[in-house]
């Protein structure tokens, strides 16, 4: 606990002497509510204070609900005060900075230093690196600290990652709610701002997911028969299974032996069909929960780093996401978790990247490396099964200059401050949970049979990077 609140203490702001009258009338516990500027952590979280209602959007909001990734700054003035908000304006004669709401100009002769902070997207996933996935109570009040920065979409994802281990945790749901109707009113008054009618509102670019039969299929795919999750096989499979198979020698012969397979345990039927690679039968047995693999991605990485950080409406969870993106809607929700479990399975970066990017870091010259047998494969792909901790998918989240891939450099948009890692080194919690889920994935890899083309808001010019899916079906299952 005293580490997290130090964590917090550090990239909290100084509570600012001008605003203590504004400051007088929230309730403790409460500043981060306020609308970025100062706050003070305490050291337990307080008993829940009331939202207010939501807000119409500010001018300049970006679409999504989050304001830019605006850099924050300590000031100490001459008269002692230190003061800390977000960045309006700086010019040679004053700095604006937005304390609780309210734009407060200092004249440049009343500063006495400048202590400029990182961005709060950056802030937040260091911070979050620091909070274990099981700290409830730290992570709600993270959510306060993003919801005061107005950062809703980055909330939003944290109180969903939240809400998939305590489903009826109350400060959740109650902020769950709120934030759900301020990115509505954002959006709407975007829209509206931008000229867009109620016939314009509902265009956009539609997200297809994957169907119950599809995420089912995956599951099959990934049991690991050593450790089975709930399964129930319809006794029609078991019938069919014996007529189609009958000349094999793994079908008995005799009736009473046919008959044994119908008490057989549902586990011990699909190690059947896998030996027989009856896979016309495998959407017969129902996968009634998510295998150990998939449940580690589903709590270790997609509710984590994947959704807070790439698929966030400025990176790979919008409309300018490029061939990369990532489904948001409903983000703890079954098809929105196997569907980004199936973009990431199948993606190819661009034949050759990955051997220049490697070649680059390790300072070999880039005819040394395998870019050759990168173009045959059609791209380099994003996951590594044989080697996790090499996998593009996290390498890019690592620093440039540390990474065998480095993820390449963003901006040029409004809000967009440049790529912030989401791990520090390799040694970090998150990368190694991550590589852990890749791990754990069945092995050798299957192609499963699922014939899925996801949204691009970018022509795929490089044949073969797309992710559609093989056409050939899995040689070991």
């Amino acid at each position: 606990m005293h580490e997290i609140d130090s964590i917090f203490g550090r990239f909290g702001a100084r509570v600012c002497a001008a605003a203590v009258c504004v400051l007088a009338a929230i309730p403790a516990g409460a500043l981060a509510q306020a609308g970025g500027g100062t706050e003070k952590t305490p050291a337990r979280v307080p008993a829940p204070a009331p939202l207010d209602p939501p807000s119409p959007a500010d001018p300049g909001t970006e679409v999504g609900g989050d304001d830019p990734d605006e850099a924050e700054a300590d000031l100490v003035l001459k008269d002692g005060r230190q003061v800390s908000g977000a960045i309006l304006e700086r010019t040679p004669d004053h700095v604006v900075l937005r304390i609780n709401g309210i734009a407060t100009p200092f004249p440049a002769e009343e500063i006495v230093s400048t202590d400029e902070k990182p961005p709060v997207s950056q802030r937040y996933r260091e911070m979050r690196a620091a909070i274990d996935d099981s700290d409830i109570e730290q992570r709600v009040r993270l959510v306060e600290w993003l919801r005061g920065r107005r950062k809703y979409t980055l909330a939003l994802n944290e109180v969903t990652g939240i809400l998939s281990r305590e489903p009826d945790n109350p400060d959740a749901l109650r902020l769950q709610n709120w934030l759900n109707e301020q990115l509505k009113l954002r959006r709407a008054a975007q829209a509206k701002a931008s000229g867009k009618g109620k016939a314009d509102a509902g265009k956009e670019i539609p997200f297809p997911v994957l169907n119950p039969a599809e995420i089912n299929l995956m599951r099959v795919y990934e049991v690991e028969l050593g450790d089975p999750p709930r399964m129930f096989v319809e006794p029609d499979a078991i019938k069919k299974l014996i007529e189609r198979y009958s000349g094999s020698p793994l079908i008995p012969a005799t009736n009473a032996g046919r008959e044994g397979l119908y008490r057989k345990r549902p586990a011990q039927i699909l190690e059947l069909m896998f030996k027989l690679q009856a896979r016309e039968l495998y959407g017969m047995v129902q996968v009634q929960e998510d295998p150990p693999s998939i449940k580690q991605f589903r709590e270790r990485v997609h509710a984590t780093w994947l959704m807070n950080a790439c698929a966030t409406s400025q990176c790979h969870g919008g409309e300018d996401a490029g061939r990369f993106w990532l489904a948001t809607k409903r983000p703890s929700s079954d098809p929105t978790v196997y569907t980004n479990l199936l973009i990431l399975d199948r993606f190819r970066i661009a034949a050759g990247r990955g051997a220049a990017d490697a070649a680059k870091v390790e300072g070999k010259s880039a005819e040394k490396t395998d870019a050759k047998s990168e173009a045959k494969a059609g791209g380099l792909p994003l996951i590594d099964y044989d080697d996790p901790a090499k996998s593009p998918l996290l390498q890019m989240g690592l620093p440039r200059t540390r990474s065998l891939h480095p993820h390449p450099e963003v901006g040029g948009r409004a809000g967009l401050r440049g790529f912030s890692p989401i791990f520090q080194t390799t040694d970090d919690r998150r990368f190694e949970d991550a590589v852990a889920w890749i791990r754990g994935m069945y092995h050798p890899r299957p192609q499963y049979p699922i014939d899925y083309t996801p949204p691009s808001t970018k022509p795929v010019q490089d044949a073969g990077t797309g992710t559609k899916g093989p056409a050939e079906p899995a040689r070991e299952r």
